[in-house]
């Protein structure tokens, strides 16, 4: 498989090197730093096929919070959990108040995977977008764009 270089820096890093690297960089895009807090055990409970909205469902930890327009309880997406799409897409990994935020996994209805990390509802940090057709980048994201150093293994 061959593959094109989007940064040189990446040239001889293997994918240890370049998780060391994400340690060492703070990601800043002028509005925020990817900090990611822990989530409060205490705080959570486990809903199982809860409706979210445009016929998805979410499965995993919520928090329940008052939402400061209608001084109501709501529940919020928070912790680990797994939303499912009607057109079979599907997101796994850590939520913080009802974004995908952390560690996660975006699999596309046409078959490309996203693991790495999220910021509020976005690839923002160090991730792997694999096509379905086999091209894969390895690099870092911002805003589910290709920013900054990465690799790119293109198909024959």
């Amino acid at each position: 498989t061959p593959s094109h270089e989007v940064n040189a820096s990446m040239d001889h890093m293997n994918k240890s090197q370049n998780m060391q690297l994400l340690q060492n960089v703070e990601y800043d895009d002028r509005e925020h730093k990817i900090v990611v807090e822990e989530v409060d055990e205490s705080q959570v409970t486990v809903r199982h096929e809860f409706a979210v909205g445009e016929g998805a469902t979410y499965t995993g930890q919520m928090r329940e919070v008052i939402d400061e327009e209608t001084n109501q309880p709501i529940l919020l997406k928070h912790g680990k959990g797994t939303q499912l799409w009607p057109d079979g897409a599907k997101y796994e990994g850590d939520w913080r108040n009802g974004m995908a935020e952390g560690q996660g996994t975006f699999y596309h209805a046409n078959g490309d995977v996203y693991t790495g990390e999220f910021y509020q509802d976005r690839a923002n940090g160090f991730g792997v977008y694999v096509h379905s057709n086999g091209q894969k980048y390895e690099g870092f994201w911002k805003d589910d764009l290709q920013d900054g150093p990465g690799k790119e293994e293109l198909e024959d």
